[in-house]
Formats: structure tokens, C-alpha cells, sequence
């Protein structure tokens, strides 16, 4: 067995080494905590930044405008079709149904409608006839004025 004790002074300087090396330890997780949370933040709010300049954008709102255009046409000739079944066919349902599927992309594509969109006016009168909150008015036909006539 060793006789060899280290003096008061070593213990003294080895134990404030571990003391600091620990605080430094625990700072440095400190940091990259507080450097995590704020780059998630910042991440999250520069993608709800990109996402908002991007539906504000030109481009989309006029490809948002062809698409809410589109429904509203579709919603038309599936009107037609159903006119021509008579009332009693199984077929109703399945076309009222497929009505009722382009009402619903209609009406979740309104949330996104801005001001500056090329077709806003005449877009924006459709979904406050037809939609409330995102979603289609209960209604039959699933498309109300002022939708023109097919």
C-alpha cells in the first residue's frame, strides 16, 4: 500500500479544477439549450413568414384563382349531369357527393383568397355565398348563386 497522501493544497486545487470544469459543463448545456430553442423559434416563425409572403404572392394567387375557378366549373358540370338522372337514380348521391368534394376544396381554398388575387371580386361573392369558416353551407345544390348557369 502506497504512503503517499496528497497534501491540503493539492486537494484544494483539484477540487476547485472539478468544481469549475462541472460549471463549465453545465453553462455549456445552458447555451446550447438556449441556442436550440431560440433557432427553433426562429425556424418556426420563418417558415410561417415564407408561408405568408408565399400566399400573398402574385404567382400563387393567380394559380389559387385557376383552382377555385376550376372547382366552381366542376361543380357546374356535375350540376348538369345530375339535371339529366332522375331523381330516384342512386347516381344522385354520388354526384351530390362529388359536388359536395369541390364545394369542400372551394371553401378551404377561400382561406387563402387575398385581395390582390386577378378573380377576387367574383371569387370572393362565390365563397360568402357558399362557405363559412373554410367549409360549404349546407345547401342543396351544393353551389348557390352567384355562381353563373352552366
Amino acid at each position: 500500500m502506497s504512503d503517499y497522501l496528497p497534501s491540503h493544497g493539492q486537494v484544494a486545487t483539484s477540487t476547485r479544477w472539478l468544481i469549475a470544469g462541472i460549471a463549465a459543463l453545465v453553462l455549456a448545456g445552458i447555451v446550447v439549450f438556449i441556442g436550440w430553442q431560440a433557432g427553433w423559434w426562429l425556424t418556426a416563425h420563418n417558415v410561417q413568414r415564407g408561408y405568408s409572403v408565399t400566399v400573398s404572392s402574385q404567382a400563387y394567387q393567380t394559380s389559387l384563382d385557376a383552382e377555385m375557378s376550376q372547382n366552381v366549373s366542376n361543380i357546374g358540370d356535375l350540376a348538369v349531369t345530375r339535371a339529366g338522372i332522375p331523381a330516384s337514380s342512386p347516381q344522385q348521391a354520388v354526384i351530390r357527393a362529388q359536388q359536395l368534394n369541390q364545394l369542400i376544396l372551394f371553401c378551404k381554398e377561400s382561406l387563402q383568397l387575398v385581395n390582390n388575387n386577378p378573380g377576387y371580386a367574383s371569387l370572393e361573392a362565390t365563397a360568402q355565398a357558399n362557405c363559412a369558416a373554410g367549409a360549404p353551407l349546407p345547401q342543396d345544390p351544393p353551389l348557390a348563386a352567384p355562381v353563373p348557369a352552366p
